[in-house]
């Protein structure tokens, strides 16, 4: 706990390893007037990693990170000066920076990366970790980076975070002066100047982004040449939810929800990139003023548009090869906006929905990870869904026969090597066959087995989530999830 505006200057690596119940703990005594940017008081200096001769890494593991504070009172708005960077931690030509299972609550910067600035560096790696109600004045109220060779941002919570200030600009007498707002990424906010000659690369999966604020994406802001933006949940929002930027980079931003989000004048999704893809997302309910739709659009600097197939995109019947039906979410937000808990509702697929087993047949190349944000196969039925969270009950390839009166018991389950099923009425048996995660039969058996059982070996097959099928001679179909140790 420090005991006033200190900060910690570090020319080597960092190892900082808590653990879950017993997490090291980074904060300030005296919080009086942490928000207040005319003085230093009420925060700490954060952790600084600058320069070094060596390219080591640095590991920040179960920490907590509260009332950072990077501020020069006396320094302009738009003051790049390090020390308006990182109010817990920058990193400047330092290596690797690895943050996994940590918490950066109530931290602020003046300009950039309220929580984590990292700019010149190898690589950043930020996950399960939590962002909450921190605040940067300019860009990356959670986490800010400028040309990192490569950036991977999986599994965090990001909520109520804010990159975002208001000023006046222009001369007395000019037309244009008056208040004017700027801001970018309210949870995470990447750069590579010059981003379509360099190899950068990004990954941001998995995130959760509720109830953020910012002009320029509410939940991300990218200007990489490579970012793959995917399963992400970004809702209740104010600004534009995710802003691709530049033309010429090649983005992936696949299989994302962004739903009730408001702002003014573009609430919605925004990718600048004639060589985007924008594959298996959900655009639904964002709002602008007086009652506008925007969900989703690019091409503004000229270009011709990206890639946009397979997602459902609400009022968007310009964009060919997609649905317009509602998405049919468990239990969305009632509304639009930050006055929506958004943490509180469920974004799952009903069994009903049209974003089930109806996203893109062929995921080559995409990047999609194996699991969904809540540890979900990420394909399951045969064909990967729209949106973040897979379905776990639906099959897309077997039929569907209320008045089943078969039953099976197969056990044990999870299962090691083997299993056995015992089959139960009248119905005669056709077929039992048990496919993996993606739809592809493994094993079939075609031949009745004494008093109804069936020893299924799987020895030598990986482990995982397995469905076990089988087909009886009147039509009807049984299944049955089962799972290899």
């Amino acid at each position: 706990v420090f005991t006033g505006h200190y900060k910690l200057d570090a020319y080597g690596s960092i190892y900082a390893a808590g653990s879950l119940n017993d997490s090291i703990v980074f904060t300030v005594a005296n919080k009086l007037n942490h928000p207040d940017t005319a003085t230093t008081d009420g925060g700490w200096n954060g952790i600084r990693l600058l320069p070094r001769s060596n390219n080591d890494t640095s590991v920040f593991s179960f920490c907590s990170f509260s009332y950072g504070k990077a501020v020069m009172p006396q320094s302009l708005w738009d003051d790049d000066n390090q020390y308006n960077h990182g109010g817990s931690i920058l990193c400047s030509n330092c290596g690797t920076l690895i943050v996994e299972n940590s918490n950066f609550e109530r931290n602020l910067a003046k300009r950039n990366g309220a929580s984590i600035y990292a700019e010149n560096s190898m690589a950043l790696k930020v996950e399960n970790s939590r962002f909450y109600a921190n605040r940067a004045y300019y860009k990356g109220g959670g986490i800010c980076a400028f040309s990192i060779d490569f950036i991977n941002v999986e599994n965090n919570l990001f909520k109520m975070d804010t990159a975002w200030f208001i000023t006046y600009w222009g001369a007395y007498g000019d037309s244009s002066a008056g208040f004017h707002q700027s801001g970018g990424g309210a949870g995470a906010y990447i750069k590579v100047s010059n981003p379509t000659i360099y190899q950068h690369t990004a990954f941001i999966i998995n995130n959760k982004f509720f109830n953020n604020k910012s002009i320029s994406g509410s939940a991300i802001a990218e200007h990489y040449p490579y970012a793959y933006i995917i399963g992400n949940i970004m809702c209740n929002g104010d600004g534009t939810t995710l802003h691709s930027m530049f033309p010429g980079t090649h983005p992936v931003i696949a299989n994302n929800i962004a739903i009730n989000n408001y702002y003014a004048t573009f609430s919605g999704v925004d990718v600048n990139s004639e060589n985007g893809i924008v594959v298996n997302n959900i655009f639904w309910g964002n709002r602008g003023k007086e009652g506008n739709k925007p969900q989703f659009r690019s091409g503004l600097h000229n270009y011709d548009p990206p890639f946009v197939v397979n997602n459902i995109i609400e009022d968007g019947e310009i964009w060919e090869g997609n649905l317009y039906d509602n998405p049919l979410f468990v239990n969305p937000t009632a509304g639009t906006g930050l006055g929506h808990d958004a943490s509180l509702a469920d974004w799952s697929l009903q069994d009903i929905s049209p974003a089930v087993n109806t996203g893109t047949p062929d995921t080559t190349g995409l990047h999609i990870p194996p699991f969904d944000l809540l540890g979900n196969p990420r394909i399951f039925g045969g064909r990967i869904d729209m949106g973040a969270i897979e379905n776990q009950n639906v099959w897309v390839s077997l039929p569907k026969n209320p008045l089943v009166k078969a039953r099976l018991v197969a056990a044990p389950n999870p299962f090691r090597n083997a299993f056995m099923v015992e089959l139960f009425g009248p119905e005669k048996v056709k077929r039992i066959t048990v496919y993996n995660q993606t739809g592809t039969p493994m094993r079939q058996m075609e031949t009745l087995w004494h008093e109804g059982l069936a020893h299924i070996d799987m020895n030598g097959f990986a482990a995982g989530l397995y469905v076990l099928v089988v087909e009886y001679e009147n039509g009807t179909v049984r299944t049955e999830k089962m799972v290899k140790l």
